[in-house]
């Protein structure tokens, strides 16, 4: 009898020590097994100049680092990217234990934005699996502002614990 009450009073105590123990972890963004980072070096003032002209042979680049294209995770992102002057480096696969702590769920929540600031995506993260876009980020260093894009995880707190300090030094900017 007491090894029946023993293991019914064992078993709430496992489950309840294991769930806490799996929510203590951190939920990855993405499941990748390559990342390419497409970069530009393009002035604030040749941006406005490109917008004050409103030309429709910009329409794609000014939707690409001042909007929120792609819509989805396509894989025609990265011939847009390469199209409109992206420069693109695949990354070291060391690096990414570190940006799977970057991009991955959080408890803290120091996210100081730029303030006012109208974001341009100079830096965009195209993270593959099996040779297919899984996720896709851009990133905006100068008012902390990223959109994620092909993640269903809480993204709320990405940006927060250092992410873009972390990001920009990883990434070399």
């Amino acid at each position: 009898m007491k090894f029946l009450l023993f293991i019914f009073l064992s078993i709430p105590l496992l489950l309840f020590s294991q769930s806490s123990h799996e929510t203590g972890l951190k939920a990855h963004f993405f499941d990748f097994d390559q990342v390419d980072h497409y970069s530009l070096k393009i002035s604030t003032g040749k941006i406005s100049e490109m917008e004050f002209k409103n030309q429709k042979t910009d329409a794609l680049f000014l939707a690409i680092i001042r909007g929120n294209y792609p819509e989805t995770t396509d894989d025609s992102i990265e011939q847009a990217l390469t199209d409109q002057g992206f420069d693109k480096q695949t990354l070291n696969k060391a690096l990414y234990p570190e940006l799977n702590a970057i991009f991955s769920e959080k408890e803290c929540s120091d996210h100081i934005g730029g303030g006012f600031c109208i974001p341009t995506f100079r830096d965009i993260l195209v993270f593959r699996k099996d040779d297919k876009v899984a996720g896709i980020v851009k990133l905006c260093y100068e008012c902390r502002f990223a959109i994620l894009k092909g993640t269903e995880k809480n993204v709320r707190n990405f940006g927060s614990c250092g992410d873009f300090l972390k990001l920009g030094r990883l990434l070399g900017e």
